[in-house]
């Protein structure tokens, strides 16, 4: 091994074993045509995050979850052929450090190799380095904002390269909010499903909750840092921006919040809402005009 900066080589034991899983997975994905997802292997929370959010990912169509040990280890799998020789590859890596983008790029032709950094997607958890510093709900939710925003941007570069004139891909699902594991924090439930890249969650703040009391203790900050787009659909919720400025949000009124609020239910009915991930996925990503944190119903 040479020095920082430098570039090293590995060499791996052979072997005459396979995987009888793997064996099976990677001939139906190579047949079927499915796209392999690939994630960070650290052991930190942030490799953690991209673990749970290629998983996810690996649940829409046409992802699947790929295997690096056969891919590093057994180039002669079944699995190690569907990878290489996909017409694209899904790399989540859990940080800058680009640990399996920079030993995927010399086992795949670089153009192939679609890479995507966690951290810079949550920007959280610089502090931490043991998985179990993060709750485990909220270990998935962020995972689930880090999912949401690659499916997204793969679905952009789809459309992008569709030929023009060419019909769109199939366009109608169908999923259950009922259906969902929910995620309990203090008095506020929330419930969230993924529908061809984009997440819709029902949050339900029951009477008394407010943001800073139930949810900051597992987020770790101040406010709520993440920008919302929701529908309301019953009860009242107040919403204090840390700029001070304040708005009710009642049945039928459409929130669109940047980054940095506190939130609390009004009157003894619970507030429920619904939650769209397309939407502040771009809102985020310029400056909020004066006003625009405003009821919009």
């Amino acid at each position: 091994m040479q020095g920082a900066g430098s570039g090293h080589s590995v060499e791996v034991t052979g072997t005459d074993r396979h995987c009888p899983a793997g064996e099976r997975a990677g001939s139906q994905n190579l047949r079927d045509g499915k796209v392999p997802v690939l994630s960070c292997e650290g052991a930190c929370i942030r490799g953690e995050i991209a673990r749970l959010a290629a998983n996810m990912v690996a649940k829409e169509e046409p992802y699947r979850r790929g295997c690096h040990g056969e891919l590093l280890t057994v180039p002669g799998s079944a699995m190690a052929k569907w990878m290489t020789t996909a017409d694209q590859i899904v790399l989540i890596d859990g940080c800058a450090l680009r640990c399996h983008g920079r030993v995927l790029e010399h086992l795949v032709p670089r153009e192939r190799l679609v890479e995507f950094d966690a951290l810079s997607h949550h920007r959280r958890y610089g502090e931490h380095f043991d998985i179990d510093a993060v709750p485990e709900a909220e270990r998935k939710e962020t995972a689930r904002l880090v999912a949401d925003a690659v499916l997204a941007e793969l679905g952009r570069r789809a459309a992008a390269a569709r030929p023009e004139g060419a019909p769109p891909g199939p366009r109608m699902h169908k999923a259950n909010l009922d259906a969902s594991e929910p995620h309990v924090h203090g008095r506020v439930r929330k419930e969230s499903l993924a529908v061809d890249g984009v997440t819709v969650t029902r949050v339900t703040f029951h009477p008394g909750a407010r943001w800073t009391e139930d949810v900051a203790p597992a987020a770790g900050t101040g406010t709520c840092l993440a920008p919302h787009v929701a529908l309301v659909l019953s009860g009242a919720l107040r919403v204090r921006m840390d700029d001070g400025s304040e708005e009710e949000f009642q049945r039928n009124d459409v929130m669109l919040l940047p980054s940095g609020h506190d939130a609390w239910t009004v009157g003894d009915e619970p507030c429920v809402f619904i939650e769209f991930s397309q939407g502040y996925d771009r809102y985020e990503t310029r400056a909020p005009a004066s006003g625009e944190q405003a009821r919009f119903g």
